[in-house]
């Protein structure tokens, strides 16, 4: 409650046009104007081995703001800066199907992981190579 949707926006970039990779992306506003969230999908994505990479205990461990989380059944990569109000949830789902929330201006990652649950990911899973 208290944020609204904007425009649908796809990402149609020339690799798309080539290839079967589809982007799409989501922006939504908080009431008050003062923080806003992305939602972007990205189908059949060149960048599953480094989001893979970026999931590493590893890697996790040697990033103070970094933590693994689940989000409806699936290991998500949560970063969040409280100075900034940034916050960052990445979810892999095989090696090909990217889901990424954003968030700039909030105070914690409840709302940013609210918006990832309602991610249908089992239809992305399906829907990737």
């Amino acid at each position: 409650a208290g944020w609204t949707a904007l425009p649908d926006i796809s990402l149609l970039e020339e690799d798309e046009i080539w290839t079967d990779r589809v982007v799409a992306q989501r922006t939504y506003q908080e009431a008050s104007g003062t923080a806003r969230m992305d939602l972007t999908i990205d189908l059949n994505t060149p960048l599953g081995p480094a989001a893979a990479l970026s999931m590493n205990p590893l890697a996790v461990n040697a990033d103070p703001q970094a933590r693994v989380v689940e989000v409806a059944g699936e290991k998500g990569l949560l970063r969040f800066n409280p100075d900034t109000g940034e916050a960052e949830l990445r979810v892999l789902l095989g090696r090909d199907v990217l889901v990424t929330a954003r968030a700039r201006g909030v105070n914690s990652t409840g709302v940013l992981v609210d918006l990832a649950r309602g991610v249908d990911f089992a239809l992305l899973r399906r829907a990737g190579r």
